[in-house]
């Protein structure tokens, strides 16, 4: 479970506003060669969306699992991928039990 906090809900706002982004467009992170940004795009079906105040704010894609692994190995490279660009993205994780491991908490 990906959570984003409200101050991080209002600086996404923000952003788009300076943007000029329209109401059916949301941040993405978005992989580039020297790592990871924001970017605006328009959210697809398939996304993870997370709003403020009725509006998208941020929409992730999924990390698919790949055949013959677990969950948390997918988990793993979301959260690798993120806390390295974005080390204070957020200030809270939570997940179930099955994230109990200690390559994802420690």
């Amino acid at each position: 479970m990906f959570m984003v906090t409200e101050a991080a809900r209002i600086r996404l706002v923000e952003k788009l506003a300076r943007k000029r982004a329209g109401d059916n467009v949301a941040m993405r992170f978005v992989r580039k060669r020297q790592g990871w940004s924001l970017r605006p795009d328009t959210p697809v079906s398939n996304d993870v969306a997370f709003a403020h105040e009725g509006r998208t704010v941020l929409v992730l894609d999924a990390e698919p699992q790949r055949p013959g692994e677990g969950e948390v190995a997918a988990a793993l490279r979301l959260l690798e991928r993120v806390l390295t660009r974005y080390p204070r993205a957020f200030d809270v994780v939570l997940a179930d039990g099955r994230y109990a491991d200690p390559r994802v908490f420690n």
